[in-house]
C-alpha cells in the first residue's frame, strides 16, 4: 500500500517484480491498472484517460462522491464494455 500512499509521487509507472502498477491523477483519485506481462503503456494510460472521461461524461464530475453514488453505474460500464464497445455516446443507449 505504500506504493500510492507515498504523498511525492514521482513516476505514473512503478514496478514491483514481475507486476506493473499503473496509473493516472484526476484531482484527488487515482485509477490504476496492474499487470504481470510487458505492456504497452501508452495503450494502458490511454484507456485509463478515456475511462475518467467515459466516467465524466455519465455523472459530469469524477470525484469520490460521485464514484460512491454511482458504484453500480461503474460496474456495469467496466462488467459490460459498453463504452469501450460502442463510444461513449452511444453507450448512454445501452445502459
Amino acid at each position: 500500500m505504500q506504493v500510492l500512499n507515498a504523498k511525492d509521487i514521482r513516476s505514473p509507472i512503478k514496478c514491483i517484480g514481475p507486476t506493473s502498477l499503473l496509473h493516472v491523477r484526476h484531482g484527488e483519485i487515482y485509477v490504476l491498472a496492474v499487470a504481470n506481462q510487458n505492456v504497452d503503456c501508452c495503450l494502458i494510460f490511454e484507456v485509463l484517460r478515456k475511462m475518467v472521461a467515459v466516467f465524466k461524461s455519465y455523472f459530469g464530475k469524477f470525484d469520490e462522491d460521485h464514484i460512491r453514488d454511482n458504484f453500480v453505474l461503474i460496474y456495469e460500464l467496466l462488467d459490460g464494455n459498453a463504452a469501450r464497445q460502442t463510444g461513449t455516446k452511444n453507450s448512454h443507449i445501452c445502459i
